[in-house]
C-alpha cells in the first residue's frame, strides 16, 4: 500500500474506494475466498517483558479543536510562553491541510482490515521540511498578508515577531536586516527562505545559542524547542492515526516483545469559543469517528501489540443531547460494549469539575444559556459514573493544572475526585489520575506541588482499591538525574507513602511527548530512576500490573469478557498478546 505523500489529501485510488463502498459496515468476512477474514498472526513463542502505556493518544490535529489545545501547552514553556499565539497557528497552519479526516482514515482502516495489512506496514509519511516550507506560505498568507490580517496590523505584527524569531535562530547572520524591510519584503523573504530554514533545523544546534545555557540547555534552546515542535510534533499532527500509533508501539527504549497502549480521545469541543486562528467555530472529528477509528485500529495491529482505546466524554455534550431526547450515553456505550474500547477519557481543565458544579459559573457559549447547566453537568456525569460502575468500565482523568483555561484549571483538582469516590456505592469505581496531579510540578518550590500530595494520600489511604495514578509526560526524567528540578522531584517521590508509590502506572501522553527534546529517551529514562527510587530491579508493576489490574484484564473480569466478545463478533482470534498481561508476579515493586 502506497500513497504519493505529497499529493491531495484524502486522495484514494478509486477501485480500493469503490470496493469499499460496495461492502456493509464489518462485513468483511463474505469477502469472496475467504472464509473468515485475514487477520495478523500473533508469535507462539514466550511473551516477554510486557509493557502498557496507559496514557497516550493517536489523535491528528483535526481531531481536537487545535490552536487552542496546542496554545495551553506553549504557554507552559517559559520561551515559547510570549509567542504561543503565533506559533500555535503556525502549527495548525503545516498540520491541518495534509492530514486525513476522520471519514478518509475509517475508509483506509476498513481496506487493511479487509486486506490483512497492519500499521506497521508501509506508508510514506509526510516530509518535516516540505511540511514546514508550505506551511510557512499558508502562515504568511493567511495570517500576515491576507486582508483580514491587514485589518489587525497588531496581531500580524506579533505574526512577524514569531517567524523572525525562528528564522534568527536557524538562519543567524542572514536574517540581519530584516527589521528593516518592507511588509512585502519580509514576506517573501520568510516564503522563500522557508526550506532553508527547515534543513538548519535538521542540522546540528549552534555553539553560540544564547539561550542554550544552564543544565536544561536542552529545554531551554529556541534551537532545540523550535526543532521538536516542527520537525517532530507538527509532522505527527499530520499523519494517519495508524502511523501515530505505530510511532508510539516503537519509538521508546529497545523493543518489547509485547506491548499494549490505550490511547485516548478528547472530547472537549463545546468548551472552545472560536478557532482564533481562523475566527471560525472550532471543529473537531466527532466522537463516534473517533471511537471508529480506534476500533478498527485494534484490528491491524502487528503481531506483539495491542491496541484498546479510551472514549471521549463531555458532559456538556449529555446536556444538549438530552435537550433534544437523545441519549448523552450512546457513543460511550456503543464503544465500550460494541467496538472494543476499553474506558472513558474526561478531561476537567477545560472548564468542570468531577462533581460539585452547581453554582459554578459557565460561559454562555457553553451552557447555551441551559437553565440549571451546572446541576445538568452533575447529573451527566453521576449517569456516566453509574454505568462505569456497574459494568467495571475505566476512567481515566487528566488530573493536573495545565492545557486548559487558565481561569478554569482548578476545577481538574483531585478533591473534587475524592468526593465522588466516598460518594454511596463508587469508592471501587476505576479510576485513573492522570498526570499523578501533576507529578512534573512537584519539585521544591513549585507552586503547584500540592496536587501530588493530594493525590498521593488517597493512592496510600486505602479506601479506594481501583485508585490509580499515572506518570505521562514527565519531562524531568529525559535529563536524568543531574538536574535540579529532577532531583528535588525524586526527592519528594521518596516521601511519597509506599503504598501510593505501588498505585503509580507508565504512560508517555504520546504524541505530545514529541513536541520535547530527546523525548526518545523518555522509556529508557525511567528504569534507573525508578529502580533507585524504589529498590528494586522489578519494575513490572509500574511498567504493566498496575495498569493490567486498573484496566480489569484478569480472567474473570467484564472487561477481558468484552474484548472475547468483541474478537469474537469480528471473528478473529483472542490475541494471546492480552494474556501476558496475566504472568505471575515474581516481586512486588515495593517490598
Amino acid at each position: 500500500m502506497r500513497r504519493d505523500s505529497l499529493s491531495k489529501p484524502g486522495f484514494m485510488p478509486w477501485s480500493r474506494r469503490a470496493f469499499l463502498k460496495s461492502l456493509p459496515v464489518g462485513a468483511f468476512g463474505a469477502l469472496t475466498g475467504c472464509a473468515t477474514p485475514p487477520f495478523p498472526t500473533y508469535s507462539s513463542q514466550p511473551l516477554l517483558q510486557p509493557e502498557i502505556d496507559i496514557h497516550c493518544h493517536v489523535i491528528n490535529i483535526r481531531d481536537l479543536p487545535a490552536f487552542d489545545m496546542i496554545m495551553y501547552v506553549l504557554v507552559e514553556n517559559r520561551l515559547l510562553k510570549p509567542l504561543a499565539r503565533p506559533l500555535a497557528k503556525l502549527v495548525v497552519a503545516i498540520a491541518k491541510e495534509p492530514s486525513p479526516t476522520g471519514a478518509i482514515e475509517i475508509d483506509e482502516l476498513k481496506w487493511m482490515v479487509a486486506s490483512g495489512a497492519t500499521s506497521g506496514q508501509d506508508d510514506p509519511s509526510r516530509d518535516p521540511l516540505l511540511l514546514f516550507a508550505r506551511g510557512v506560505n499558508r502562515f504568511v498568507e493567511d495570517h500576515i498578508d491576507s486582508p483580514r490580517a491587514k485589518r489587525r496590523p497588531r496581531i500580524a505584527d506579533e505574526n512577524r515577531q514569531a517567524l523572525d524569531r525562528i528564522y534568527e535562530t536557524f538562519l543567524g547572520k542572514q536574517q540581519e536586516g530584516i527589521v528593516a524591510r518592507s511588509a512585502a519584503e519580509k514576506s517573501l523573504f520568510y516564503q522563500n527562505h522557508a526550506l532553508e530554514v527547515a534543513r538548519a533545523m535538521q542540522g546540528k544546534a549552534p555553539a553560540d545559542d544564547p539561550a542554550a545555557i544552564g543544565p536544561r540547555a536542552e529545554f531551554d534552546s529556541y534551537w532545540a524547542l523550535f526543532t521538536n515542535l516542527f520537525m517532530e510534533f507538527a509532522p505527527l499532527c499530520s499523519m494517519y492515526r495508524y502511523r501515530t500509533a505505530s510511532y508510539l508501539e516503537n519509538f521508546v527504549g529497545p523493543p518489547r516483545p509485547v506491548r499494549l497502549v490505550t490511547p485516548a480521545c478528547l472530547d472537549v469541543t463545546n468548551w472552545i469559543k472560536r478557532d482564533w486562528s481562523s475566527e471560525e467555530p472550532p471543529s473537531a472529528t466527532p466522537i463516534a469517528e473517533q471511537a471508529r477509528i480506534l476500533e478498527l485500529l485494534s484490528l491491524v495491529q502487528p503481531a506483539g501489540v495491542a491496541l484498546h482505546g479510551f472514549v471521549g466524554f463531555d458532559p456538556a455534550q449529555w446536556v444538549h443531547d438530552r435537550n433534544v431526547g437523545s441519549d448523552g450515553l450512546r457513543v460511550v456505550k456503543k464503544a465500550i460494549l460494541e467496538q472494543g474500547l476499553v474506558g472513558v477519557k474526561l478531561y476537567p481543565p477545560i472548564g468542570f469539575r468531577a462533581i460539585g458544579n452547581d453554582g459554578c459559573k459557565f460561559p454562555d457559549f457553553v451552557s447555551r444559556k441551559v437553565p440549571g447547566f451546572g446541576a445538568r453537568l452533575d447529573e451527566a456525569l453521576m449517569t456516566l459514573y453509574t454505568f462505569c460502575r456497574d459494568h467495571h468500565v475505566p476512567i481515566m482523568a487528566h488530573c493536573a493544572p495545565t492545557i486548559g483555561p487558565p481561569e478554569d484549571l482548578e476545577r481538574a483538582h483531585p478533591e473534587h475526585w475524592q468526593h465522588v469516590l466516598d460518594m454511596q456505592g463508587f469508592q471501587d469505581l476505576r479510576l485513573n489520575l492522570a498526570h499523578s496531579g501533576g507529578l512534573f510540578f512537584w519539585y521544591k518550590g513549585a507552586r503547584k506541588h500540592a496536587w501530588t500530595d493530594k493525590v498521593a494520600d488517597m493512592l496510600a489511604c486505602g479506601r479506594y482499591r481501583n485508585l490509580y495514578a499515572d506518570v505521562g509526560d514527565v519531562a524531568n526524567f529525559l535529563t536524568g538525574v543531574s538536574d535540579e528540578d529532577t532531583k528535588n522531584l525524586i526527592a519528594n517521590m521518596r516521601t511519597m507513602p509506599k503504598a501510593a508509590r505501588n498505585r503509580l502506572m507508565y504512560g508517555t501522553d504520546w504524541p505530545l511527548l514529541a513536541r520535547l527534546p530527546d523525548f526518545k529517551k523518555y522509556r529508557t529514562s525511567f528504569e534507573p530512576v525508578l529502580s533507585d527510587l524504589l529498590g528494586t530491579t522489578d519494575l513490572s508493576p509500574f511498567f504493566f500490573r498496575n495498569a493490567a489490574s486498573f484496566l480489569g484484564l484478569t480472567s474473570d473480569s467484564k472487561t477481558r469478557q468484552r474484548l472475547a466478545d468483541f474478537y469474537r463478533s469480528k471473528q478473529r482470534a483472542w490475541p494471546d498478546t492480552l494474556d501476558a498481561f496475566l504472568q505471575p508476579p515474581s516481586a512486588r515493586i515495593i517490598a
